[in-house]
């Protein structure tokens, strides 16, 4: 016991000595963390600007062939400039806007001044109003506009598209509205006229609050559903505080895979290009009783990195809750000491064939795999593709974050997680017994092997 103590001891020491060992267990995962809380889920605070360009070509009401009973507006980009004026700056969205009139002419002259735009000056959405959008809207016809947005990803253009329908279609809301009054006026005054009304062989008796029923018609056409949409998250991470908690727990599940899938693998290379693998073998002491310090020292260091992340995470704002009076909780937090024990053992299954320690860094690279294609750090489990997300369900360590997550985080009970439970358990503990068929009797002829490469 005094001697594996003391092992452990030159382990702590010289794990924090390592600078690739440490860039890759804490100043990695806290980088990352550190982009969510300020990229991805910046400050309320926090304004993004839109650079947007308005290609003008309408010619206005022009040779109308009749006018509607009523009429919103006589210039369609009025409306759209005064709604887009309203929004402006509001919900964290600035947009810079030019307006060029008569900006082309024909739709291969269009397309060449877009693109110029967007690629060459730096413009991320351009809008061009056609030369009939005026008309159109006076007389209650569609006005097709076409949106260019430019994205270098689906995510980036998918943002921009909303940015840019986030003005739109208060417009589109506005116009309906409007004109679902106008028309009621319209059939209202029409009905009161003539009374009944027939359909179908059929004569049907005008209600007397039928102006009512006919907005309610009109709506339907305008609106034909209605979503009322509510998000249903846990309050843990219903705001930035409760997202960078989250977050946490996926950069100490990145720590966890990298550190000591690397570690573990490099137990022989390591101590190789130390010096020291040699005098071990010639030591008393047995190597089994090293594997065990050095698995106690990673799980030590892990600690106290996941330590540092935690408290990383809270002062840039993070909230990670944990109730003292829930049991539950300190199941979840003991999932992670288990998807620990995991990522080690599944080193040491790559310790007999790691010949140096650049090879055993490499391990980085494969924690960080499986870090990304899991749901341990991003995308969530939920957003993986069918084949990715089989093998998640069924990966341990993804398993065991996805226990400390729905018991500490979504507050879910016991039996809402007993698959993932099972699997990281019974994961964990058979990739031990193949260690213990692999290793046994073969430890000292693995570490010659490595020696002698």
């Amino acid at each position: 016991m005094v001697k594996v103590s003391q092992l452990l001891k030159y382990g702590i020491k010289e794990f924090f000595r390592r600078k690739d060992v440490m860039f890759w267990t804490l100043a990695w995962p806290i980088l990352w963390l550190l982009l969510v809380a300020y990229v991805f889920v910046p400050t309320p605070t926090t304004t993004v600007t839109m650079k947007l360009v308005m290609l003008d070509n309408d010619r206005g009401a022009t040779k109308l062939p009749y006018v509607p009973y009523a009429n919103l507006s006589l210039n369609f980009m009025e409306d759209l400039m005064k709604v887009l004026k309203d929004v402006n700056g509001s919900g964290g969205i600035l947009y810079k806007v030019k307006v060029i009139k008569d900006a082309c002419s024909g739709e291969a002259d269009c397309y060449k001044v877009v693109w110029d735009l967007l690629v060459k000056e730096g413009y991320e959405v351009a809008i061009l109003v056609p030369r009939n959008a005026t008309a159109s809207y006076i007389l209650w016809y569609p006005v097709r506009i076409k949106v260019f947005i430019k994205g270098s990803s689906p995510t980036e253009t998918y943002m921009r598209y909303g940015y840019v329908m986030n003005f739109i279609s208060r417009l589109m809301v506005k116009t309906a509205m409007v004109r679902v009054d106008e028309a009621t006026e319209f059939v209202s005054s029409y009905i009161s006229k003539y009374g009944n009304f027939s359909r179908y062989n059929q004569t049907y008796r005008v209600p007397a609050n039928y102006s009512k029923y006919i907005k309610y018609f009109f709506y339907g056409i305008s609106f034909p559903i209605h979503p009322n949409v509510t998000k249903v998250v846990p309050k843990t991470v219903s705001n930035r505080a409760g997202a960078i908690g989250w977050t946490t727990i996926g950069a100490i599940g990145m720590s966890v895979m990298t550190g000591l899938l690397s570690a573990s693998a490099g137990f022989f290379a390591y101590r190789k290009e130390e010096g020291v693998l040699r005098r071990l073998l010639a030591a008393p002491t047995k190597l089994t009783s090293m594997i065990v310090a050095d698995m106690l020292e990673n799980l030590v260091t892990t600690a106290i990195i996941s330590a540092i992340i935690i408290c990383v995470g809270l002062a840039i704002g993070g909230r990670i809750i944990i109730d003292p009076t829930n049991p539950l909780h300190y199941l979840g937090l003991a999932m992670i000491l288990v998807a620990a024990l995991f990522a080690y053992g599944l080193g040491l299954l790559l310790a007999p064939i790691t010949k140096s320690g650049k090879a055993a860094s490499g391990a980085v690279g494969l924690g960080l795999l499986l870090v990304f294609i899991t749901g341990i750090w991003w995308p969530p489990r939920s957003m993986l593709p069918p084949f990715l997300r089989t093998f998640a369900e069924n990966f341990p360590p993804a398993c065991a974050f996805e226990v400390t997550r729905g018991l500490i985080v979504w507050g879910k009970a016991l039996t809402d997680v007993t698959h993932d439970l099972l699997v990281a358990l019974v994961g964990t503990a058979l990739i031990y017994v193949v260690i213990a068929l692999l290793y046994k009797g073969r430890i000292e002829k693995f570490a010659e092997r490595v020696l002698s490469s």
